[in-house]
Formats: C-alpha cells, structure tokens, sequence
C-alpha cells in the first residue's frame, strides 16, 4: 500500500514535470513566434520608411527639375530680349 501511494506520487509528479516541461516549451514556442512577428513588423516599417524617403528624394529631384527649367526658360528669355535690344 505505502508502495503504491510511492508510484502514485511519483507517477503524479512525473506527469506535473512533463507538463510543465511541455508548457515551458509551448511558452519558448510562443516567445520565438512574437519575435519573428516583430522582426517581420521591424522589416515592413524599415520598408515603408525607405519607400518614403524614395518618395521625398524623388520630389526634391522633381522641384530641382522643374527650376533648372524654369532658369533655362529666364535665360532664353534674357538672350532673346538682349538679342532684340541689339536690333534696335
């Protein structure tokens, strides 16, 4: 009888052991899933920052663009009417 309360017992605390061994690995599982997730968001957010600073740089070459036009033009404009001040 004390011999079958000893593997009961033991038997009890083996199966608490083992499921608390299987809880702690469910938990590390978890834990290393929250972190790939994270690293996931980190790499999206790293994508969207750049695409952004792509976007600003590409409007800065687009305003760059449109004033070396806009000089282009002035200085035509200043050829020609010194060209036409030249005429009279």
């Amino acid at each position: 009888m004390v011999a079958d309360i000893e593997t009961r017992t033991l038997e009890q605390i083996q199966a608490n052991e083992r499921l608390e061994k299987k809880e702690w690995e469910e938990e590390l599982q978890r834990q290393h899933q929250f972190q790939k997730e994270q690293e996931r968001l980190q790499q999206i957010q790293l994508q969207f920052q750049r695409q952004r600073e792509e976007e600003l740089l590409q409007e800065q070459l687009r305003k760059e663009e449109a004033r070396q036009e806009e000089l282009r033009k002035e200085e035509i404009r200043q050829e020609d009417l010194r060209k036409e001040e030249l005429r009279k």
